[in-house]
């Protein structure tokens, strides 16, 4: 899929259209149309051309890997492991469902569960970076932080260009009240991706426990502009625009916050 390849996944649909008129039986072009569906973030829709392409070939496995995927998104985590199961039944071999089925397990912290996935796709793997990363914030939720450093610390070894590695890093020295660290990490996380809003949150946090709140409010505004409906950015803000003596424009965040979440009220 030529259009598949640079991002232009409406002719994509379109041209998997045609060639399902043309061979109906034509799994490959279900899961490929799929495929398309899951980038335009309509993993419903996507589920749906899975589907069709395992009832057409029940020995799937990238299909059932993609499907799985679908699930995730949608939050329909314990489907999308039997997705996962399902792949890694029919090609036991292939790294990247182990990684996703971990990330499934994450998601329903199930942290030990998750770190046995995460050490066999390392294991067919060994480069395999974000398997790393992955396997790291499992470790950090069960506070175990030495074996997250060294999988983070590995993960950047492998892949210095990696965001999430820095992000990961960043969160876990921000936890050791390493704030200096964690913000070094965080230049680095938004260098590489600068329109991700959670580093901007995460590295105003440090700056706040610094006590540097300016700098602080620069991250929330820059977090904010990126995502207007992050009600955390907006909470955060006020708290610092309170420590500074600002109660004009902490009661406007305080008010903005209430309106999105009124957890936050």
């Amino acid at each position: 899929g030529k259009h598949l390849d640079t991002g232009e996944y409406q002719k994509a649909i379109a041209n998997y259209d045609d060639a399902i008129r043309l061979d109906p039986q034509y799994s490959r072009a279900y899961n490929n149309k799929g495929i398309a569906y899951k980038k335009l973030a309509q993993p419903d829709r996507a589920i749906q051309d899975f589907d069709e392409a395992i009832r057409l070939d029940a020995e799937y496995a990238h299909a059932y890997f993609n499907r799985g995927i679908a699930y995730n998104a949608l939050g329909q985590y314990e489907r999308a492991i039997l997705d996962f199961d399902e792949s890694i039944r029919h090609n036991p071999q292939y790294a990247k469902s182990y990684n996703k089925k971990g990330i499934a397990y994450n998601s329903l912290s199930q942290y030990e569960r998750a770190i046995q996935d995460f050490d066999e796709a390392i294991r067919l793997n060994p480069m395999f970076a974000d398997a790393f990363v992955n396997r790291s914030s499992a470790y950090i939720n069960l506070c175990q932080y030495e074996m997250a450093k060294d999988d983070l610390d590995h993960a950047i070894q492998l892949a210095p260009k990696l965001p999430e590695a820095y992000f990961w890093r960043a969160y876990l020295y921000d936890e050791l009240g390493q704030y200096p660290r964690a913000i070094s990490d965080l230049d680095q996380a938004i260098k590489l991706n600068p329109q991700d809003p959670d580093s901007y949150i995460n590295r105003g946090l440090a700056y706040s426990n610094l006590d540097q709140y300016e700098k602080s409010i620069k991250d929330y505004d820059e977090a904010i502009r990126l995502n207007p409906q992050y009600t955390e950015a907006y909470y955060n803000r006020m708290s610092s625009y309170s420590k500074l003596g600002k109660p004009n424009k902490a009661d406007a965040d305080k008010k903005k916050a209430c309106e999105l979440n009124s957890n936050y009220c």
